[in-house]
Protein backbone atom coordinates (compact mmCIF):
# COMPACT_ATOMS: atom_id res chain seq x y z
CA UNK A 1 0.00 0.00 0.00
CA UNK A 2 1.34 3.55 -0.56
CA UNK A 3 2.32 5.43 2.57
CA UNK A 4 0.82 8.83 1.42
CA UNK A 5 -1.21 8.36 -1.66
CA UNK A 6 -2.23 11.41 -4.21
CA UNK A 7 -5.98 11.68 -3.54
CA UNK A 8 -8.59 14.12 -4.20
CA UNK A 9 -11.98 15.36 -2.44
CA UNK A 10 -15.47 14.11 -3.32
CA UNK A 11 -16.33 17.60 -4.19
CA UNK A 12 -13.66 18.10 -6.89
CA UNK A 13 -14.34 18.92 -10.45
CA UNK A 14 -12.99 17.18 -12.82
CA UNK A 15 -10.84 19.16 -14.17
CA UNK A 16 -8.92 19.50 -10.36
CA UNK A 17 -8.59 15.70 -11.18
CA UNK A 18 -7.15 15.73 -14.95
CA UNK A 19 -4.47 18.34 -13.88
CA UNK A 20 -3.42 16.22 -10.60
CA UNK A 21 -3.24 13.06 -13.07
CA UNK A 22 -1.40 14.95 -15.56
CA UNK A 23 1.21 16.80 -13.10
CA UNK A 24 1.98 12.88 -11.38
CA UNK A 25 1.59 11.00 -14.41
CA UNK A 26 -0.99 8.70 -13.13
CA UNK A 27 -3.95 7.23 -14.62
CA UNK A 28 -6.41 7.53 -11.43
CA UNK A 29 -7.00 9.05 -8.21
CA UNK A 30 -8.57 7.88 -4.93
CA UNK A 31 -11.62 10.07 -3.93
CA UNK A 32 -11.95 10.35 -0.26
CA UNK A 33 -14.35 11.94 1.94
CA UNK A 34 -13.16 14.39 4.84
CA UNK A 35 -14.61 14.26 8.32
CA UNK A 36 -13.91 15.43 11.40
CA UNK A 37 -11.94 12.63 12.55
CA UNK A 38 -11.30 10.54 9.99
CA UNK A 39 -9.89 10.26 5.81
CA UNK A 40 -12.62 7.99 4.58
CA UNK A 41 -12.00 6.29 0.99
CA UNK A 42 -15.23 6.18 -0.94
CA UNK A 43 -14.39 5.55 -4.83
CA UNK A 44 -11.72 5.85 -7.58
CA UNK A 45 -11.46 8.11 -10.41
CA UNK A 46 -9.88 7.06 -13.72
CA UNK A 47 -9.28 8.68 -16.77
CA UNK A 48 -11.10 7.05 -18.65
CA UNK A 49 -14.50 8.48 -15.86
CA UNK A 50 -13.01 11.84 -17.01
CA UNK A 51 -13.24 11.00 -20.88
CA UNK A 52 -16.28 9.51 -20.46
CA UNK A 53 -17.95 12.69 -18.40
CA UNK A 54 -16.62 15.00 -20.68
CA UNK A 55 -17.88 12.98 -24.10
CA UNK A 56 -21.44 13.19 -22.65
CA UNK A 57 -21.11 16.65 -21.88
CA UNK A 58 -20.17 17.45 -25.06
CA UNK A 59 -22.97 15.55 -26.62
CA UNK A 60 -25.76 17.59 -24.59
CA UNK A 61 -24.15 20.75 -25.30
CA UNK A 62 -24.37 19.82 -29.18
CA UNK A 63 -27.68 19.04 -28.94
CA UNK A 64 -28.52 22.68 -27.24
CA UNK A 65 -26.80 24.35 -29.78
CA UNK A 66 -28.67 21.83 -32.67
CA UNK A 67 -31.81 23.39 -31.11
CA UNK A 68 -31.03 26.47 -30.84
CA UNK A 69 -29.82 27.05 -34.66
CA UNK A 70 -33.12 25.20 -35.86
CA UNK A 71 -35.01 27.51 -33.42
Amino acid sequence: MTPNPITIEKDADLAEAAKIMVKHGISGLPVIELSVNAVKPIGIISKFDIIKALSRQGRRRAGRMKKKILE
